[in-house]
């Protein structure tokens, strides 16, 4: 059946508080989640994993605290690719914000096809265009994080700085703070990817904003 191409990020420490909350999310018409980690243990996700499979729903593993060490991708992928419900890889978590090479993205990304060839390897960039790609180079989907709603565009409440085209974090780059942010965006990265000879190549899946008032997004 067809995925909604839209990666929630789900609270890992939520979901193992109670799992039923899978059951609002199949109800509201989610079918593709992915837990943020840390992960207790391996048992857990794997329990989790089992639970989705029942349900429908698909789940990106994430090896974003942990991507940069071969030999612990090795160890997650050789033992979770076993499980049905398991869609795809997640990588990287924003490296064009923490300036993460894109060499790593690339190291894990061939890593993981030499042990899983059957799933696609994704990452989420963060920034409107910084070394984009590069970065879009080292996966097989994109995504990207683009949270307009409810921020101060010119000056961050975090940091306590303005924020223009060079300078701050207002927790959407290159954001107006309105629903059509998340179009310029992906409109943004398809351009820049066709200029570097790369359209069609690399699809762009959405984490849409689903968040509650802190940080950045005063609600």
């Amino acid at each position: 059946y067809p995925i909604l191409p839209f990666g929630y990020y789900v609270s890992w420490a939520v979901l193992l508080r109670n799992f039923t909350h899978l059951d609002v999310l199949v109800a509201q018409g989610v079918n593709i989640i992915q837990p943020v980690p840390p992960y207790p243990d391996l048992d857990l996700i794997e329990y989790l994993l089992d639970r989705c499979a029942e349900m429908g729903i698909w789940v990106q593993y994430s090896m974003r605290h942990t991507y940069r060490d071969e030999k612990t991708v090795r160890i997650e992928v050789e033992r979770i690719r076993k499980k049905a419900a398991v869609v795809g890889w997640y990588t990287a978590d924003e490296p064009d914000g923490t300036s993460d090479s894109p060499t790593l993205s690339r190291t894990a990304t061939d890593l993981i096809h030499s042990l899983d060839p059957y799933r696609p390897v994704t990452l989420v960039l963060n920034c409107l265009s910084h070394d984009l790609p590069l970065y879009a180079s080292t996966t097989d989907i994109l995504m990207t994080d683009v949270y307009p709603i409810g921020i101060n565009s010119t000056f961050s409440n975090v940091y306590h700085t303005p924020c223009n085209a060079t300078y701050g974090c207002c927790g959407c780059d290159g954001c107006l703070g309105e629903v059509k942010d998340v179009r310029v965006r992906l409109d943004a990265y398809a351009e820049e990817i066709w200029k570097a000879g790369g359209r069609g190549r690399v699809p762009t899946w959405m984490v849409l904003q689903a968040l509650g008032g802190e940080s950045f997004w005063k609600r």
